[in-house]
């Protein structure tokens, strides 16, 4: 809403000459002033209205892109935090995987090595 400061107008036509005439007496020119004032009293009302609502506008559009800012950042965050979570997901996959490598590895040298001492143990008279 952008309302343009209303301009008093003087109404000049006939039967509006007609009225103030009937109407008056000596103070006609008083009448039309006070006229004026009020058409200038609406005019910057009217105009101070519309910078009010003006302003308004203008602060919730403010507000609305801090939140929309503040919702992305948010966002980044958490996509942070899920790729942060993945990568750590992956390391423990990775590091049990290879505790499972060394222990079968292990376990089998060790099975080996049994296999070997029992059959020297045995040849041995």
């Amino acid at each position: 809403f952008h309302a343009e400061p209303i301009q008093p107008t003087v109404d000049t036509s006939p039967a509006k000459r007609k009225r103030t005439t009937r109407g008056e007496t000596t103070g006609g020119g008083k009448r039309e002033a006070e006229e004026v004032a009020v058409g200038t009293a609406l005019s910057s009302s009217a105009s101070l209205i519309a910078q009010v609502m003006r302003e308004s506008e203008e602060g919730q559009e403010r507000r609305h892109k801090e939140v929309v800012r503040l919702q992305e950042r948010r966002l980044e965050i958490e996509e942070s935090k899920a790729e942060i979570n993945r990568q750590g997901m992956s390391g423990l996959v990775d590091a049990i995987n290879k505790l499972a490598t060394s222990i079968t590895a292990l376990t089998s040298s060790s099975s080996t090595s049994c296999h070997n001492t029992q059959n020297h143990q045995e040849g041995a008279p």
